[in-house]
């Protein structure tokens, strides 16, 4: 009988040094990973602010095509890209508004 509480007293120690170190483990890796402090508001504003920027930023230099000294076949085809552009940057805002 003495035995048996032996046993008993063991698989309880060894069970609960185990469950010690699995608590200590998962609370290094949350404290390696990175939080950010900002609100989901605030990360959807960023995130939309970072998309108009790119667009913003790829418009800019369609344009900037056009301000170089082409002949007539590079103007026409860089105004296709421009007014590509452009209408892919206005269907992706309309989208956003609905």
């Amino acid at each position: 009988m003495h035995t048996c509480y032996i046993i008993v007293f063991r698989l309880t120690s060894s069970l609960r040094d185990y469950a010690d170190f699995a608590r200590t483990r998962l609370q290094d890796y949350e404290a390696m990973q990175v939080h950010d402090p900002r609100s989901e508001e605030e990360k959807m504003a960023a995130a939309d602010l970072d998309q108009s920027v790119s667009l913003n930023l790829d418009t800019q230099r369609s344009l900037e095509h056009l301000e170089k000294p082409q002949g007539k076949k590079e103007h026409y085809a860089n105004y296709g890209q421009t007014m590509a552009g452009v209408l892919k940057y206005t269907f992706e805002v309309q989208s956003n508004l609905l």
